[in-house]
């Protein structure tokens, strides 16, 4: 990407009409929550400048998802996720949103991705990354897991204060 700063790098984070894709900002909440990123700060948020003084913002760096983060394994992914829903990025996304239902939308979508689909996913996961089936199973059984349909609101308990602010 050219013409890009991190969140942490720019003066002043993009207002609401300063972004192109700002509809993708619950999107964000939700999805780092499905895979439990609990690595999602202002120096992984991308701002690519477009035309005009506008932005398209970019998530990066999924490294540290899952329960067990770099060292996921079957055990790891028994485990209850731990949602960071409060971290400052979360506050800004949330102050610019114009209608935090919004998540819900975002969470139906998530929790409407086939099984079939997934595993088709983790059937690519490169053989030298040394995944076992059984952690594929597990994996895929973390990311239809019971309760996905709370996360909505989770994230508007813990951002109540700043949405539409």
């Amino acid at each position: 990407l050219t013409n890009v700063k991190s969140y942490a790098e720019l003066a002043m984070p993009p207002q609401k009409e300063n972004l192109v894709n700002m509809k993708d900002l619950a999107g964000m909440l939700v999805f780092d929550q499905w895979v439990n990123n609990n690595d999602r700060s202002r120096t992984n948020i991308l701002f690519e400048e477009k035309e005009n003084g506008t932005y398209f913002f970019w998530m990066i760096d999924h490294g540290r998802c899952f329960p067990g983060m770099y060292e996921w394994n079957e055990e790891t992914l028994s485990k209850e996720p731990v949602y960071r829903v409060n971290m400052p990025v979360y506050k800004w996304a949330s102050s610019l949103l114009k209608d935090p239902l919004l998540l819900y939308d975002f969470s139906e979508k998530m929790r409407n991705v086939k099984q079939e689909e997934i595993w088709a996913i983790l059937a690519e996961i490169p053989s030298d990354w040394n995944v076992t089936k059984q952690e594929k199973e597990k994996l895929l059984a973390f990311l239809k897991r019971e309760g996905l349909h709370e996360v909505p609101q989770l994230i508007m308990d813990a951002n109540s204060n700043y949405f539409g602010t």
